[in-house]
Protein backbone atom coordinates (compact mmCIF):
# COMPACT_ATOMS: atom_id res chain seq x y z
CA UNK A 1 0.00 0.00 0.00
CA UNK A 2 2.74 2.76 0.96
CA UNK A 3 4.26 1.61 -2.30
CA UNK A 4 1.18 3.20 -3.93
CA UNK A 5 0.63 5.83 -1.99
CA UNK A 6 4.50 6.92 -3.09
CA UNK A 7 4.16 6.22 -7.17
CA UNK A 8 0.15 8.41 -7.10
CA UNK A 9 2.70 11.46 -4.93
CA UNK A 10 5.46 11.41 -7.64
CA UNK A 11 3.36 10.97 -10.77
CA UNK A 12 1.72 14.09 -9.04
CA UNK A 13 4.48 16.14 -8.70
CA UNK A 14 5.75 15.38 -12.20
CA UNK A 15 2.43 16.46 -13.71
CA UNK A 16 2.75 19.83 -11.68
CA UNK A 17 6.34 20.09 -13.16
CA UNK A 18 5.33 19.33 -16.11
CA UNK A 19 2.29 22.15 -16.98
CA UNK A 20 4.46 24.86 -15.12
CA UNK A 21 7.56 24.17 -17.71
CA UNK A 22 4.58 23.89 -20.41
CA UNK A 23 2.93 26.90 -19.03
CA UNK A 24 6.44 29.13 -18.97
CA UNK A 25 7.06 28.02 -22.71
CA UNK A 26 3.60 29.65 -23.52
CA UNK A 27 4.21 32.56 -22.17
CA UNK A 28 4.17 35.80 -24.92
CA UNK A 29 7.18 37.22 -25.23
CA UNK A 30 7.26 41.18 -24.73
CA UNK A 31 6.29 43.02 -27.94
CA UNK A 32 7.88 46.44 -29.21
CA UNK A 33 7.77 49.51 -26.88
CA UNK A 34 7.68 53.13 -28.39
CA UNK A 35 8.12 56.24 -26.10
CA UNK A 36 8.03 60.02 -26.87
CA UNK A 37 10.40 62.56 -25.75
CA UNK A 38 8.93 64.66 -24.54
CA UNK A 39 6.40 62.43 -23.21
CA UNK A 40 3.25 64.10 -24.31
CA UNK A 41 1.24 62.23 -26.53
CA UNK A 42 -1.01 65.39 -27.06
CA UNK A 43 0.13 68.96 -27.87
CA UNK A 44 -1.61 72.09 -28.69
CA UNK A 45 0.61 74.18 -30.93
CA UNK A 46 0.27 78.00 -32.43
CA UNK A 47 -0.60 78.59 -35.81
CA UNK A 48 2.63 77.97 -38.00
CA UNK A 49 4.41 76.38 -35.14
CA UNK A 50 5.75 72.93 -34.99
CA UNK A 51 6.01 69.77 -32.62
CA UNK A 52 10.09 68.20 -32.25
CA UNK A 53 9.86 65.26 -30.52
CA UNK A 54 12.24 62.45 -29.98
CA UNK A 55 10.61 58.48 -30.67
CA UNK A 56 12.42 55.88 -29.09
CA UNK A 57 11.68 52.21 -30.62
CA UNK A 58 12.88 49.31 -28.39
CA UNK A 59 12.28 45.12 -28.61
CA UNK A 60 13.76 42.60 -27.47
CA UNK A 61 14.55 40.93 -30.74
CA UNK A 62 16.07 42.86 -33.61
CA UNK A 63 14.02 45.92 -34.82
CA UNK A 64 12.71 45.15 -38.72
CA UNK A 65 10.29 47.92 -39.92
CA UNK A 66 9.49 51.48 -38.58
CA UNK A 67 6.04 53.17 -40.65
CA UNK A 68 4.58 56.31 -39.31
CA UNK A 69 0.83 57.48 -40.09
CA UNK A 70 -0.92 60.66 -40.49
CA UNK A 71 -4.61 60.77 -40.04
CA UNK A 72 -6.56 63.99 -40.48
CA UNK A 73 -9.83 64.27 -40.43
CA UNK A 74 -11.65 60.71 -41.27
CA UNK A 75 -8.24 60.06 -43.69
CA UNK A 76 -5.11 58.57 -42.63
CA UNK A 77 -2.20 58.13 -45.12
CA UNK A 78 1.21 56.60 -44.68
CA UNK A 79 3.58 59.54 -43.35
CA UNK A 80 6.84 59.53 -45.41
CA UNK A 81 8.61 56.40 -46.13
CA UNK A 82 8.96 53.21 -43.95
CA UNK A 83 12.10 52.80 -42.41
CA UNK A 84 13.75 49.17 -43.05
CA UNK A 85 17.13 49.62 -42.53
CA UNK A 86 20.07 50.67 -40.95
CA UNK A 87 19.06 49.03 -37.36
CA UNK A 88 21.50 46.38 -37.64
CA UNK A 89 21.21 44.03 -34.80
CA UNK A 90 20.20 46.79 -32.69
CA UNK A 91 17.34 46.53 -30.26
CA UNK A 92 16.54 49.94 -29.87
CA UNK A 93 16.23 52.92 -32.03
CA UNK A 94 15.68 56.69 -32.01
CA UNK A 95 13.98 58.72 -34.68
CA UNK A 96 13.16 62.75 -34.64
CA UNK A 97 10.73 63.96 -36.15
CA UNK A 98 8.99 67.87 -36.68
CA UNK A 99 5.47 67.81 -36.55
CA UNK A 100 3.12 70.01 -37.85
CA UNK A 101 -0.80 70.54 -37.94
CA UNK A 102 -3.59 72.11 -39.40
CA UNK A 103 -4.81 75.63 -38.24
CA UNK A 104 -8.17 75.19 -35.97
CA UNK A 105 -8.03 71.48 -36.50
CA UNK A 106 -6.45 68.19 -35.02
CA UNK A 107 -4.14 65.99 -36.79
CA UNK A 108 -2.72 62.45 -35.33
CA UNK A 109 0.21 60.97 -36.07
CA UNK A 110 0.81 56.84 -35.33
CA UNK A 111 3.83 55.33 -35.09
CA UNK A 112 4.35 51.76 -36.00
CA UNK A 113 7.45 49.42 -34.74
CA UNK A 114 8.06 45.52 -36.32
CA UNK A 115 10.34 43.53 -34.62
CA UNK A 116 11.96 40.55 -36.96
CA UNK A 117 9.44 37.99 -35.42
CA UNK A 118 6.63 39.85 -37.19
CA UNK A 119 5.48 41.37 -33.91
CA UNK A 120 4.37 44.97 -34.00
CA UNK A 121 3.14 48.11 -31.64
CA UNK A 122 1.87 51.32 -31.75
CA UNK A 123 1.50 54.36 -30.52
CA UNK A 124 -0.50 57.67 -31.13
CA UNK A 125 0.40 61.80 -30.92
CA UNK A 126 -1.99 64.54 -31.32
CA UNK A 127 -0.82 67.91 -32.75
CA UNK A 128 -3.80 70.51 -32.63
CA UNK A 129 -3.49 74.07 -33.82
CA UNK A 130 -5.31 76.79 -32.49
CA UNK A 131 -7.20 78.49 -35.24
CA UNK A 132 -5.74 81.41 -36.65
CA UNK A 133 -6.28 84.74 -35.62
CA UNK A 134 -6.62 88.22 -37.24
CA UNK A 135 -6.58 91.48 -36.88
CA UNK A 136 -8.92 93.80 -35.06
CA UNK A 137 -11.76 94.84 -36.65
CA UNK A 138 -14.51 98.02 -35.79
CA UNK A 139 -18.07 97.30 -35.93
CA UNK A 140 -20.43 99.82 -36.82
CA UNK A 141 -24.05 98.46 -36.22
CA UNK A 142 -27.25 99.55 -37.39
CA UNK A 143 -25.75 102.99 -39.23
CA UNK A 144 -28.73 104.67 -41.38
CA UNK A 145 -27.71 106.56 -44.72
CA UNK A 146 -30.64 108.63 -46.26
CA UNK A 147 -30.90 109.54 -49.86
CA UNK A 148 -29.31 112.35 -51.39
CA UNK A 149 -33.37 114.08 -51.39
CA UNK A 150 -33.87 112.99 -47.25
CA UNK A 151 -33.69 115.73 -44.94
CA UNK A 152 -33.57 113.11 -42.23
CA UNK A 153 -30.50 111.41 -42.51
CA UNK A 154 -27.23 111.87 -43.53
CA UNK A 155 -25.79 110.04 -46.95
CA UNK A 156 -21.61 109.93 -46.25
CA UNK A 157 -20.28 107.40 -44.40
CA UNK A 158 -16.65 107.49 -42.44
CA UNK A 159 -15.64 103.86 -41.79
CA UNK A 160 -12.82 104.98 -39.61
CA UNK A 161 -15.02 106.11 -37.07
CA UNK A 162 -18.28 104.76 -38.01
CA UNK A 163 -19.69 108.38 -38.42
CA UNK A 164 -23.09 109.27 -40.89
CA UNK A 165 -22.44 112.87 -42.19
CA UNK A 166 -25.22 115.19 -43.93
CA UNK A 167 -23.90 117.18 -46.32
CA UNK A 168 -22.27 120.64 -44.69
CA UNK A 169 -20.39 118.29 -42.27
CA UNK A 170 -19.53 116.14 -45.05
CA UNK A 171 -18.21 119.09 -46.95
CA UNK A 172 -16.23 119.73 -43.67
CA UNK A 173 -14.78 116.43 -43.70
CA UNK A 174 -14.53 115.55 -47.06
CA UNK A 175 -11.33 113.34 -46.18
CA UNK A 176 -12.91 111.44 -43.92
CA UNK A 177 -15.59 109.84 -46.46
CA UNK A 178 -15.67 106.36 -47.95
CA UNK A 179 -18.90 105.96 -49.41
CA UNK A 180 -22.22 107.94 -50.38
CA UNK A 181 -25.62 106.36 -50.70
CA UNK A 182 -28.68 107.18 -52.87
CA UNK A 183 -31.42 105.86 -54.55
CA UNK A 184 -32.11 106.34 -58.83
CA UNK A 185 -34.47 104.43 -60.77
CA UNK A 186 -32.15 103.00 -62.70
CA UNK A 187 -29.61 101.64 -60.25
CA UNK A 188 -32.07 101.44 -56.79
CA UNK A 189 -30.41 101.34 -53.52
CA UNK A 190 -26.38 102.37 -54.51
CA UNK A 191 -23.32 103.46 -52.51
CA UNK A 192 -20.59 104.60 -54.15
CA UNK A 193 -17.09 105.80 -53.62
CA UNK A 194 -16.54 109.56 -53.55
CA UNK A 195 -14.63 109.46 -56.46
CA UNK A 196 -17.46 107.69 -58.99
CA UNK A 197 -17.79 109.60 -61.73
CA UNK A 198 -21.77 109.41 -61.64
CA UNK A 199 -22.11 110.04 -57.58
CA UNK A 200 -22.45 114.02 -58.47
CA UNK A 201 -25.75 113.91 -59.94
CA UNK A 202 -27.29 112.69 -56.71
CA UNK A 203 -24.97 114.67 -54.53
CA UNK A 204 -23.43 117.89 -56.45
CA UNK A 205 -21.54 119.06 -53.85
CA UNK A 206 -18.67 116.26 -54.06
CA UNK A 207 -17.72 118.32 -57.33
CA UNK A 208 -16.60 120.91 -55.04
CA UNK A 209 -14.05 118.42 -52.97
CA UNK A 210 -10.73 118.88 -53.82
CA UNK A 211 -9.98 115.35 -52.85
CA UNK A 212 -12.57 112.28 -53.33
CA UNK A 213 -11.30 108.41 -51.61
CA UNK A 214 -11.05 106.03 -53.78
CA UNK A 215 -13.05 103.53 -52.26
CA UNK A 216 -13.44 99.94 -54.23
CA UNK A 217 -16.09 97.71 -53.79
CA UNK A 218 -16.66 94.20 -54.72
CA UNK A 219 -19.82 91.85 -54.19
CA UNK A 220 -19.35 88.29 -51.84
CA UNK A 221 -21.07 85.38 -51.23
CA UNK A 222 -20.96 85.83 -47.40
CA UNK A 223 -24.44 85.32 -45.74
CA UNK A 224 -25.68 87.46 -43.13
CA UNK A 225 -24.91 84.61 -40.64
CA UNK A 226 -21.24 84.16 -41.74
CA UNK A 227 -20.51 88.31 -41.62
CA UNK A 228 -22.06 88.28 -38.00
CA UNK A 229 -19.79 85.48 -36.87
CA UNK A 230 -16.84 87.68 -38.29
CA UNK A 231 -14.83 88.90 -35.29
CA UNK A 232 -11.43 89.17 -37.05
CA UNK A 233 -10.01 90.92 -40.10
CA UNK A 234 -9.21 86.95 -41.62
CA UNK A 235 -12.41 86.43 -43.79
CA UNK A 236 -12.61 90.37 -44.12
CA UNK A 237 -9.23 90.48 -46.07
CA UNK A 238 -10.35 87.31 -48.36
CA UNK A 239 -13.95 88.75 -48.81
CA UNK A 240 -12.38 92.01 -50.16
CA UNK A 241 -9.14 90.60 -52.44
CA UNK A 242 -9.56 91.90 -55.71
CA UNK A 243 -11.99 94.56 -55.31
CA UNK A 244 -12.15 97.06 -58.28
CA UNK A 245 -15.83 98.47 -58.54
CA UNK A 246 -16.64 102.22 -58.04
CA UNK A 247 -19.86 101.60 -56.54
CA UNK A 248 -22.67 98.44 -55.76
CA UNK A 249 -25.84 99.07 -57.65
CA UNK A 250 -28.99 97.65 -56.78
CA UNK A 251 -28.57 96.70 -52.66
CA UNK A 252 -31.11 94.66 -50.89
CA UNK A 253 -31.88 93.56 -47.90
CA UNK A 254 -29.24 90.58 -47.08
CA UNK A 255 -26.95 91.74 -49.24
CA UNK A 256 -23.12 91.08 -48.31
CA UNK A 257 -20.83 93.55 -50.49
CA UNK A 258 -16.92 94.44 -49.14
CA UNK A 259 -14.78 97.11 -49.73
CA UNK A 260 -10.95 98.49 -49.41
CA UNK A 261 -10.42 102.38 -48.35
CA UNK A 262 -7.99 104.22 -50.21
CA UNK A 263 -5.86 104.10 -47.11
CA UNK A 264 -6.02 100.13 -47.85
CA UNK A 265 -8.49 99.08 -44.98
CA UNK A 266 -10.43 96.29 -45.67
CA UNK A 267 -14.51 95.96 -44.58
CA UNK A 268 -17.68 94.35 -45.25
CA UNK A 269 -20.99 95.50 -45.26
CA UNK A 270 -24.23 93.80 -44.70
CA UNK A 271 -27.83 95.57 -46.08
CA UNK A 272 -29.79 95.16 -43.11
CA UNK A 273 -32.80 96.87 -44.35
CA UNK A 274 -33.70 98.93 -47.53
CA UNK A 275 -36.66 101.43 -47.14
CA UNK A 276 -38.51 104.71 -48.59
CA UNK A 277 -41.12 105.02 -51.70
CA UNK A 278 -39.84 108.05 -52.86
CA UNK A 279 -37.15 110.88 -52.70
CA UNK A 280 -37.58 112.43 -49.72
CA UNK A 281 -38.02 109.11 -47.33
CA UNK A 282 -35.19 106.80 -49.20
CA UNK A 283 -32.55 104.99 -46.74
CA UNK A 284 -30.65 102.14 -45.95
CA UNK A 285 -29.53 100.64 -42.92
CA UNK A 286 -25.87 99.00 -42.67
CA UNK A 287 -23.47 97.06 -40.45
CA UNK A 288 -20.11 97.71 -41.23
CA UNK A 289 -17.03 95.60 -39.91
CA UNK A 290 -13.38 96.99 -40.87
CA UNK A 291 -9.82 96.44 -39.95
CA UNK A 292 -8.63 99.26 -37.11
Amino acid sequence: MKKFSFFFSMLAIASVALFTSCSKDEDPKPGPTISFTPGDTEVTLEAGEKHKVAVVFSAEQRLNRITVFKKQGANETQYGEAKTSGFHESTKHTEHYELEGVAGETVTYRFQVEDRDGVSAAKSLTVKVKAEKGGEISSYSAKLLGGASNPNAGSFFATSTGTVMKMAEANENYTKVDFIYTYSGENGHLIAAPNDDRISAAHSNVDGWSSKNATKFKATSLTAEQFAAIDDDLKIVEAAEGANETRKNQLSKGQVFAFITEAGKKGVVHVKETAGTEASNRSITINVKVQK
